[in-house]
């Protein structure tokens, strides 16, 4: 097996365990042969060594908090395998948005860190509903079948769990789990420019989040932004 193919099937143990159904039936076979064909003919994001980086970061006992994400970044060098994260240094404009609330809520000014893994080992898992994306090109992969595995990843880990708290930041998220039980929803407009004034910015959504938690005894988020690259 080729280096591509060997990472689009190897999903995470926790989440291949949780999904133990649906892949000893092969329901993901098409989605990955599809994407490995992908990964060979076009330019896509983010590398495939990292399409599963949201998954490998937080195992699925260890989940306390979801965002979600439409699908990656679509520029080089963006796109590093969680949702609204990037390992640049150029920050997209969502990313921006989001640290200006977090600036409002707590005072955080941490604008120039791009990867948001710290929250990942925090308990917030950050998962695009579409895994992929070509180059240059926003939701290009969109009929590959990424969401029907990110949905089922979802549907999972609520039965799993159904105290986990879901912050669901435009139309797209809140699409992907309405068909879902959940129990802790927290909604908001999109953090992208056309939105950001709609109902994101002073929607205090991350301080609702540790409310939530709070109630339910479990250890709250520290939201602040943790540079991976800083050694002190």
């Amino acid at each position: 097996m080729d280096k591509i193919s060997e990472a689009i099937f190897n999903i995470p143990e926790s989440y291949r365990e949780l999904l133990k159904y649906e892949i000893d039936n092969h329901l993901y076979d098409d989605i990955f042969l599809k994407t490995i064909e992908l990964y060979k003919k076009e330019t896509i994001y983010p590398p495939y060594n990292k399409i599963y980086r949201s998954l490998e970061l937080l195992p699925v006992n260890k989940v306390k908090v979801i965002i979600i994400g439409q699908d990656p970044y679509i520029h080089n060098n963006q796109a590093n395998g969680l949702a609204f994260s990037v390992d640049c240094e150029k920050l997209p404009p969502s990313l921006k948005n989001i640290y200006k609330e977090l600036n409002y809520e707590y005072g955080y000014d941490e604008d120039t860190i791009g990867d948001l893994s710290s929250w990942e080992e925090r308990g917030v898992l950050l998962l695009n509903s579409i895994l992929i994306v070509k180059d240059s090109e926003s939701l290009s992969c969109k009929d590959v079948g990424w969401e029907d595995f990110t949905s089922a990843i979802l549907s999972h880990l609520v039965l799993r769990n159904p105290n986990i708290i879901f912050m669901l930041w435009g139309n797209n998220a809140v699409d992907l789990v309405k068909n879902l039980k959940v129990k802790n929803v927290i909604k908001t407009s999109h953090p992208s420019p056309l939105s950001f004034y709609q109902g994101f910015y002073k929607s205090n959504c991350f301080k609702k989040v540790n409310g939530l938690l709070s109630s339910m005894k479990e250890k709250e988020i520290n939201w602040e932004i943790k540079n991976p690259y800083k050694l002190f």
